[in-house]
This record gives C-alpha cells, structure tokens and sequence, in this order.
C-alpha cells in the first residue's frame, strides 16, 4: 500500500502517520489469518413469542410503534462539532492530549463527554442498513453504550444525524427485552456490554461477549412514560418506563453459540460486498494472540441469519488475529480494518489488503469501527471520560 491510498487517514498534527514502521512489537503487522475451521451459531426458537409480547404490550399499554426515522424526529441532545480537529488522549496515562486530525469529527454534549455511568462500544450506521446509505433520507449513526455503573440498566443505543456535520443531534435509546410477568406483556433491560453493533434493514445486532449475538426491531420501538427519578423500568402501576428514557427497543431473536466453544462476542460488522451479505463477529482477548472472526450469511428478504437445518448457522470463513486486544473489525472486497487498544503504542489502527500493509496512529481507547461505502467514510470512537469523540476519515481505495 502507498501513502497516496490513504494518505492524512489518521493524523497527529504536522505528521503524517501512515507508515510500515511503528508496530506493535516492531517486528511484525497486524494480519487477519485464514484459518480451516467452522463456527456455530443457533438460532432460538423464540422469534414469534416475542413478536407476540411486543404486540401484547402494545395493546394492553396502549402503545404504537415508532421507527428510526420518526424518532429521528424528536432528537433532544446536540453534539459538538469539532471540525477536523480533536484533542484526545494519546496513551493510558490519560494526562496529556494531543491533536489529532481527522476528515470530520464532533464530541458529545458536556455530560455525556464525562460521564463514567456509560461508556461508549459499537458503531453503525445507515449505510449498513440499507444500499442507499440513508433512513428517512437523513445520514444516521448508531452508538451502543453499556452501564458501567448501575450495571442493571444494561445497554443503550444512541441515535445520531450526521447529515449535516454542523448540526449533529442525537437521542439515546434503551434496550429492552420482552417478558411475560404473571401473564402480562412486560420488558426488562439487557444487562449486556454491547461491544459490537450492526444494523441490517431493521434489524439491530447487537454482541453479547459470552452468549452470541441478540437482535432489536427497530421497527417495533415504543415511547415510555417520564420518570424523573430514572429508576423504574418495565409495566409499574399501569404504565411503561425505561429509566426515564422516553424510548426503548425490544429484543427479538438470539443467536447463540453451543455450549464448549467458548467464543467471545465482542464486536460486530457487516460485510455489503460479500455475496449474500455478512455478519462478522469477532473477539476481544486481551490474554492471548489468538482473537478469532467469524462471518455468517444473512438472508436479504428477513434480514435475519441464513440459518442451516435444525436451526443451526455454520460461519462461512474465519480469520485469526495475529495480536491481542482487538476492538474493531470490517471486511470489504477482501480487504481489512481493524482496531487494537495497545495501551502505549500509537500505532492501533491497522489496514491490510492485496498489496500491501499500513500501520496508522490512533488515539487511546478507540473502540468499534464502521465502513460507510456509500460516502467512503470509515467512522471509529473513542470511550473515556473527557476524550470521547466520534470520527471518519476517507476509506482505503481497496476497500472502495
């Protein structure tokens, strides 16, 4: 790879960082491994059933159904803007910001920037949902956030209009689960770390790190009552609260790995170029080199996994990783990104193709990756308190 293919793609300022030097151990890239074995995946049994919950509470709660370009109409919460510029943490120490350079970029609102309750995790967006790259005409990300304190509130999803990156607002949504409690329509949250997020048509996939991959409708999304002292969830005295998050999206499949294989789920991304379409899920091991990715087939008419007899879903391909502590991962044409938390050295962001390599500076604690072809964006995150920023640069030509 030469630097006129991602030239300036991450940047301190004043030094371009696309290099083949500044490894993580200085010997060797990062490389994505083919490797000859399968993994499983089985589809629950339980679709319909909740489908039904869902329909149920609508009637007994007196509930309709929203979907993400309605919401998108009610954003209470605006980003900041950062321009091309953003000053992040550089190194685990978390004392000295440096400016990074990016194509576009903005930071959460005040609280959200600092808050320590919720740290952000996946990304997705539009352009993974549906081939022209848009919901409702409107640019969208969606940001996956676990509760880091008051773990029992669980996962939240962030919705955000990128369409005009000079007024970016957002809106955050809880993640719920329907139940049945004593014979009515209920829901719970999902106390789930959500490493890894990727929206096919209406269907959200979500990473749960030691079951699989759980599935949200975003079509199926209902507005909650106001709590002030966002503390009460589910159906309480007749009515539906999500912790004073005015909407929620329910859970409706679950795909789960068998019981011994042990995979962890820790991120997730889709693959447009692959025929059919897939999901790749991929681990976080930050106690070996061998973080494994899987990817599955979806079926483009349900937007729901190619399942196989029985119910049971084999990966089409799997790659090992040839480092630890990888956060995010896409495929396109046969070409890779992917992500590394190395604590001190800089250079975390990977891109790996046909003709060649590139190892690239990227800031402290960036998270989960996310391709948009339709506007040759790679988007990427960063999760600590005071240096959270959401940002893109131009994707490699190979991945176009």
């Amino acid at each position: 790879m030469d630097r006129r293919n991602w030239f300036g793609a991450l940047s301190i300022l004043g030094l371009s960082t696309l290099s083949r030097a500044g490894l993580a151990d200085g010997k060797r890239p990062t490389r994505a491994l083919p490797v000859p074995r399968a993994f499983r995946l089985e589809e629950d049994l339980e679709w319909g059933a909740r489908q039904i919950l869902i329909k149920r509470l609508a009637i007994e709660q007196s509930l309709r159904s929203y979907q993400l370009d309605e919401v998108l109409l009610h954003l209470n919460r605006r980003a900041r803007s950062k321009g091309p510029v953003v000053k992040l943490f550089r190194d685990s120490e978390k004392k000295k910001k440096v400016a990074y350079q990016f194509k576009g970029a903005f930071e959460w609102d005040k609280h959200d920037a600092k808050t320590t309750a919720w740290y952000p995790q996946g990304i997705t967006g539009s352009a993974d949902a549906w081939p022209t790259g848009a919901i409702g005409a409107r640019r969208v990300l969606l940001i996956s956030w676990y509760a880091r304190k008051n773990e029992h509130k669980g996962a939240r999803i962030t919705l955000v209009d990128v369409t005009s990156l000079n007024d970016i607002r957002y809106r955050h949504l809880l993640l719920v689960q329907p139940v049945d409690t004593q014979g009515k329509a209920d829901f719970i949250p999902v106390p789930i770390h959500a490493g890894g997020i990727a929206l096919y048509r209406n269907l959200l996939y979500v990473a749960d790190t030691h079951s699989g991959v759980r599935v949200f409708d975003t079509h199926s999304i209902f507005k909650a009552a106001r709590d002030r002292t966002k503390s009460k969830v589910g159906v309480v005295d007749g009515k539906a609260y999500a912790f004073d998050y005015r909407y929620a999206i329910p859970m409706v499949g679950h795909y789960r790995q068998p019981p011994g294989q042990n995979m962890r789920f820790s991120f997730v991304s889709l693959d447009r170029t692959a025929v059919p379409h897939s999901l790749w899920v991929g681990e976080y091991s930050a106690g070996t080199s061998e973080g494994i990715s899987a990817n599955f087939s979806l079926n483009p008419e349900s937007a729901r996994l190619a399942s196989g007899a029985e119910s049971a879903l084999l990966s089409q391909s799997v790659l090992r990783f040839n480092r630890e502590r990888t956060q995010g991962f896409v495929v396109a044409h046969g070409s890779y990104v992917l992500c590394h938390t190395y604590s001190n050295d800089p250079y975390r962001l990977h891109v790996q193709t046909q003709n060649g390599y590139a190892a690239l500076e990227a800031p402290y604690g960036l998270e989960d990756l996310y391709y948009d072809p339709t506007l040759d964006r790679i988007w990427m995150q960063t999760e600590h308190p005071k240096s959270r920023a959401v940002f893109f640069n131009t994707a490699p030509d190979e991945l176009k």
